[in-house]
């Protein structure tokens, strides 16, 4: 339910963005520099997806990450254009997931999962024109491997507890590192020299070492975001 939400969002601001950059570059004769240099900062929201039990040491569990209801954030980031096709950079995003819920299991049902993610990215993007839409509008794909902290808060220890003892952090608490590809595409719209918008679709997959507190070997995520970008270091101009 929360992915075909997330999709049907994405078609909306997607074309409402289209509507807009053709709008504007029909009715406006000013053309815009090409710049090297872009950084952004973009909302995101979306899902997890796979399967809702997965296999531990022979053991069917509920999975963690799967039957979070969705997850939310921001993203920001970098980019240096090399060329007319290719720009490179890093990118940073935090997100957080609540509202885990699976049929009648209540082990993760108030437990909180914060992520950290770091990457490299190669941008492969369509060129600049010289006049009309295709000034303003820029449609991209991207590739970034990545390393990230996956930190995991309980609301009860999975463990049996005797009464009266005091709870160990250790039982309630979680960071493990893990490792994924995010792959994007999307498109940006050129506001005004300086800013702009960007709309995108992401699909990361990850993997995780062993850990106490939950299951999971691997678990992947798809969301969508929508961004401003800030443009400098311009270096061409375009005339009519």
């Amino acid at each position: 339910m929360i992915l075909k939400e997330n999709n049907k969002m994405a078609k909306y601001v997607f074309l409402a963005i289209l509507c807009l950059a053709f709008f504007t570059a029909s009715n406006l004769k000013a053309q815009f520099i090409e710049n090297k240099v872009t950084l952004h900062v973009d909302l995101i929201a979306g899902s997890f997806s796979g399967e809702s039990m997965v296999k531990d040491n022979g053991f069917m569990m509920p999975s963690l990450f799967s039957n979070y209801a969705g997850s939310y954030g921001f993203v920001i980031g970098g980019t240096y254009r090399f060329n007319t096709y290719l720009s490179a950079g890093l990118s940073m995003s935090n997100q957080w997931a609540g509202s885990w819920e699976y049929a009648k299991y209540s082990e993760y049902s108030e437990s909180k999962n914060y992520q950290l993610f770091v990457s490299p990215l190669l941008r492969l993007h369509t060129p600049a024109k010289d006049l009309g839409l295709l000034n303003r509008v820029r449609i991209f794909l991207e590739v970034a491997p990545g390393i990230g902290i996956s930190r995991l808060t309980l609301e009860d220890p999975l463990l049996l507890v005797i009464p009266g003892d005091a709870v160990s952090e250790d039982l309630l608490k979680e960071s493990s590192v893990f490792y994924g590809v995010k792959a994007t595409t999307g498109v940006k719209f050129v506001i005004n020299p300086r800013t702009g918008l960007l709309l995108g679709y992401s699909i990361q997959t990850n993997g995780t070492n062993d850990n106490l507190l939950f299951p999971d070997k691997k678990f992947s995520a798809n969301y969508i975001k929508l961004g401003v970008f800030f443009r400098f270091n311009e270096d061409k101009r375009f005339f009519y």
